[in-house]
């Protein structure tokens, strides 16, 4: 069971850093009313390219995943299970 665990954390990790360059592109997008939708700014992909050198992405990322470990690997079941009173 927990192979398939960390199979899903790995697999939430990459969609976490693949869906990371449309959002920041959309983030970019202006609209205008004679052409719609444009992507403004000075160079928008180098700025993008940009983000993934910084440490604050990837801390972001880490603390997303690491979340995701916790909460597919801790056994709920252990957590829940409270000491039995025994009675005299």
């Amino acid at each position: 069971m927990k192979r398939w665990a960390i199979v899903t954390v790995g697999l939430y990790a990459l969609v976490l850093l693949l869906l990371t360059v449309p959002v920041s592109l959309a983030a970019w997008l202006k609209w205008s009313a004679g052409s719609g939708w444009a992507i403004g700014g000075d160079a928008p992909p180098r700025d993008l390219i940009e983000i993934f050198a910084q440490w604050g992405y990837w801390l972001w990322l880490g603390v997303l995943v690491a979340a995701q470990a916790l909460l597919l690997l801790v056994p709920v079941a252990a957590a829940e299970h409270r000491p039995v009173r025994r009675r005299p």
